[in-house]
């Protein structure tokens, strides 16, 4: 989700931290970011997000298969990516949940 992007984006600017969307144009499996500390590559990003259905096990597949589904899917990416491991792979995980009509997201 592109919200969850810019959330992510945001919070590492808190940081001093530089994140760089990682060009669509290249082909194959790619995480979301590169992060950046004065101009040094020192990480790669990749956001999964899940929606509150998805987490809260309203479907047919529990909760804890969401997560490790999604843990698969960006791993194949960062091996995809970053398969010499020169920097390190994070993981953010968006939680987004509905509750009284509004949402919410847990970076």
């Amino acid at each position: 989700m592109k919200d969850d992007k810019n959330r992510a984006i945001a919070y590492f600017k808190l940081k001093d931290i530089e994140a760089r969307q990682i060009s669509k144009k290249k082909s194959g499996k790619k995480p979301d970011l590169e992060l950046y500390i004065d101009n040094s590559l020192f990480g790669i990003c990749e956001i999964k997000s899940i929606v509150d259905y998805e987490f809260i096990g309203e479907h047919s597949d529990p909760t804890n298969n969401k997560i490790q589904n999604k843990i698969h899917e960006a791993s194949k990416q960062f091996s995809a990516y970053n398969a010499d491991h020169k920097v390190p792979n994070i993981l953010l995980l968006a939680i987004i949940y509905l509750t009284q009509g509004h949402f919410y997201a847990i970076l």
